[in-house]
């Protein structure tokens, strides 16, 4: 066996254990909240002895839907106020170059897999 397949065959045993782990812990903190009867929209910290619970409410914005309502309603200045627009390249088209100076381009972290033979 070769390093590559040595090491290959040792990610994918690790990458069982990742997920089987993962999976493990949430369904413990599943019944842990059952056990404590915290409610699913639960939001705050609680501590339980050596336990502490913190919930959480996420929001997802649909920045489309904001730049419509704002220019419906002309609440440009409000929207300003209460939402931060990312800026994100959306096209792999050639863009005009005076835009190259506000876009930063760096390597992400590679991403490996190892497929199961078959």
């Amino acid at each position: 066996m070769t390093d590559l397949e040595t090491l290959a065959a040792e990610w994918s045993v690790q990458k069982a254990r990742e997920k089987d782990a993962a999976y493990a812990r949430r369904n413990i903190e599943d019944r842990i909240a059952s056990l404590l009867e915290v409610p699913k929209d639960f939001t705050g910290t609680k501590h339980f002895g050596n336990v502490k619970v913190v919930g959480k409410m996420t929001k997802k914005v649909d920045a489309d839907k904001v730049a419509e309502i704002a220019m419906t309603h002309g609440l440009h200045e409000e929207a300003n106020r209460c939402f931060r627009f990312k800026a994100e390249v959306i096209s792999k088209e050639e863009m005009n170059p005076a835009f190259n100076d506000a876009i930063e381009t760096k390597p992400a972290r590679l991403s490996i897999t190892v497929e199961d033979k078959k």
